[in-house]
């Protein structure tokens, strides 16, 4: 995996920014440490093999977070600009929930499952309830924005928003169902650990 040494102080300078702009009150500047986050973000999904990590599905969930992450800092940058020029935060939480529930949901039952799988002597294969539990939380996620974009209808957007809590909590469950006993078994290849 490419690991250029910009990548490092840049994401780690332009969280620092951001964060330090939104205590200070300054939210409408923020998209000059989200955008070159966005473009860092996205360069790094493409060059640590974004399509050809589409072939395994434990490796490709790991891709879709990170595109999931650059969306969402996509969407921060854009709120910002937004506000910077008109003063009205037309997107709502929608930033936000591409964060939180696309990104660190998704990239949870990732690293989560790998982590998982690896610890307790299985293969490292997402298996299908694996993946779709992925796809679920990315879902959810994409239900969510869509309640707060401009000119949802406030019925549709609390009825997206329901859906998006009913679904997230679904994968979550139905992941949870399938790797906690992982925790509480012994390893299947009899190894110490």
């Amino acid at each position: 995996i490419a690991r250029p040494a910009w990548s490092h102080p840049l994401l780690l300078a332009c969280c620092v920014g951001h964060g330090l702009l939104v205590v200070l009150g300054y939210p409408e500047w923020t998209w000059l440490f989200d955008l070159p986050m966005c473009i860092a973000v996205g360069i790094l999904a493409l060059r640590w093999g974004l399509l050809r990590g589409f072939a395994v599905h434990l490796l490709a969930v790991l891709h879709l977070s990170l595109i999931t992450l650059s969306i969402a800092l996509a969407l921060y940058a854009i709120q910002s600009l937004v506000l910077l020029a008109t003063g009205d935060l037309v997107l709502g939480r929608a930033p936000l929930h591409a964060m939180t529930i696309g990104y660190f949901s998704a990239m949870v039952i990732g690293m989560v499952s790998r982590v998982s799988l690896g610890h307790s002597g299985r293969m490292l294969t997402a298996d299908r309830l694996t993946w779709l539990c992925f796809l679920g939380m990315l879902g959810a996620a994409a239900l969510r924005v869509a309640a707060d974009l401009p000119g949802v209808p406030a019925a549709v957007g609390h009825a997206l928003s329901v859906f998006s809590g009913l679904l997230w909590l679904a994968c979550f469950v139905s992941w949870a169902w399938r790797y906690l006993p992982m925790y509480v078994s012994p390893r299947i290849d009899r190894q110490p650990g």
